[in-house]
């Protein structure tokens, strides 16, 4: 939990420690998810971009606590083998473990588990472009949330609800829906980790679409430093984006078109394909700008939601 805690923090991952304690694990204690070494390992690699070995290590998990009878210790599990799946861009598959998730929640009829299977249908429901699912579930969950107090478990629905409007070009709600978590950056600005700030990128560009580049700047450079620091594709390859678009809105394309690039070469070590065909959006943008002036970096929140 040490460890876990570190990362969370932004203080990067001591991978010997992890390493120790998965060996070290007694497997016949019933260990509640949370407590788990594996479970905290398998977090680790989805938070720092090994996605597919998270996801391996996830199903295995699955599969010893079914085997063991122990399906009520899957809700943890649930929620990182759906933001997984939502990030690798399978969702067909976030979706089943998302029903699975529900199923599981009302069987266990308590509310973070009601609130894990809301956030991931919502996720899912705004990636796959069902708006009034997204919103329904994503409130549904958020209220949960903050019912019983879990504000880790809030910060999804928000970042869903806060996707959903960047998508839909409604900046101003986007903003309204994210603001409230922007505070915790500025209190702790090298904690930027994705299961810490998913929110940040979309927070970011809205408050670019807005004109408000004063306030997205700092957040942008907060992305970038702590990506270079701890070496995370996700961080850099959104705030290359980000960069981007705001260079891009002062008028720099030469500029725009380097920071984009520079994303595009994080995507190529981040298997989230998603996040890819968005930078791809604000590069084919900028590459637009100089022949046809009216089409600019604005118009690629707008192209985003037809994908």
């Amino acid at each position: 939990m040490k460890v876990l805690v570190g990362f969370l923090s932004g203080h990067g991952i001591d991978d010997a420690a992890i390493g120790r304690a998965v060996e070290l694990a007694d497997r016949e204690l019933a260990l509640t998810s949370l407590m788990n070494p594996d479970v905290l390992q398998a977090q680790l690699l989805a938070g720092s971009g090994r996605l597919h070995a998270a996801g391996e290590q996830l199903s295995d998990i699955r599969r010893e606590y079914l085997d063991r009878g122990q399906e009520g210790r899957l809700t943890f599990v649930d929620f990182h083998r759906g933001l997984t799946a939502i990030w690798l861009g399978r969702f067909a598959e976030a979706a089943q473990i998302a029903d699975e998730a529900t199923q599981r929640a009302h069987e266990l009829d308590r509310d973070v588990p009601h609130a894990v299977g809301l956030m991931l249908r919502a996720a899912v429901a705004a990636y796959t472009g069902k708006e009034h699912h997204a919103r329904d579930d994503a409130a549904a969950a958020l209220d949960l949330a903050l019912g019983c107090d879990s504000a880790l478990v809030a910060v999804w629905p928000r970042t869903t609800l806060g996707f959903l409007e960047v998508s839909l070009g409604n900046h101003e709600n986007a903003v309204a829906a994210l603001e409230p978590l922007l505070a915790s950056v500025a209190a702790a600005p090298q904690a930027t980790e994705i299961y810490v700030t998913p929110f940040l990128p979309d927070a970011v560009e809205a408050l670019i679409q807005l004109g408000r580049h004063r306030e997205a700047e700092p957040l942008i450079e907060a992305l970038e430093s702590n990506g270079h620091r701890l070496d995370r594709p996700w961080m850099l390859a959104c705030g290359g984006r980000c960069r981007a678009l705001l260079l891009a809105e002062r008028g720099d394309l030469a500029g725009a078109t380097e920071a984009v690039e520079g994303a595009l070469a994080e995507h190529d070590r981040l298997p989230m394909p998603f996040e890819r065909a968005r930078t791809l959006l604000v590069l084919g943008a900028v590459a637009a700008a100089p022949a046809a002036p009216d089409i600019g970096p604005g118009d690629c929140a707008v192209g985003r939601g037809g994908i």
